[in-house]
């Protein structure tokens, strides 16, 4: 589990959150964490309605398990947004790679090439994520309009020919879905 760490105790101090990074723990498939935000970490009873964030770099080189493919379809209980941002100084409204989308239960087609926000309602299937190229670093915050992340994966939506080529399922389970 990522642990805050507190710039200074006080009555405020869990309000400055130093970038917990990774902490030890497993990168996100793409880059390294810079910092996750919930309930989970933030243990201070006058945050309980904080949301859930998540921001990390996206590499040149590193990509999801099954990288062909990318993140399987799947939905959540909660609205979701998806911040991709370049991180070049110098041409900011550049994001230096290229990010592919599926949104519906059609799984309707989107590249992307620039930074925007991808918004997802609760019960939105989204999915077959994935980064086509990354040519410099650049950055992925996700906004999920909940204290507890849900993840419910919809397996039954791969195509057949498709669904042989997801080697590594193990990653794609269900998260506090009932």
């Amino acid at each position: 589990m990522l642990i805050p760490k507190i710039i200074e105790p006080g009555k405020y101090g869990t309000s400055v959150q130093i970038a917990n990074g990774n902490n030890g723990e497993a990168e996100a498939y793409s880059g390294p964490w810079i910092q996750v935000i919930n309930k989970e970490i933030i243990r201070d009873p006058k945050y309980s309605g904080i949301n859930h964030y998540e921001l990390h770099w996206n590499l040149p080189g590193r990509n999801f398990p099954d990288p062909e493919i990318g993140k399987p379809p799947h939905e959540h209980q909660e609205d979701e947004f998806i911040f991709l941002f370049g991180a070049d100084y110098d041409h900011p409204q550049e994001l230096n790679a290229t990010v592919e989308i599926c949104l519906g239960e059609e799984l309707e087609k989107h590249t992307i090439s620039h930074p925007c926000c991808i918004c997802i309602p609760a019960g939105t299937i989204h999915g077959f994520y994935r980064i086509i190229e990354t040519r410099k670093p650049w950055l992925t915050l996700r906004a999920r309009q909940s204290n507890m992340l849900t993840e419910h994966f919809r397996m039954d939506l791969i195509p057949e020919e498709m669904k042989e080529k997801y080697i590594h399922k193990e990653c794609w389970k269900d998260i506090n879905w009932d």
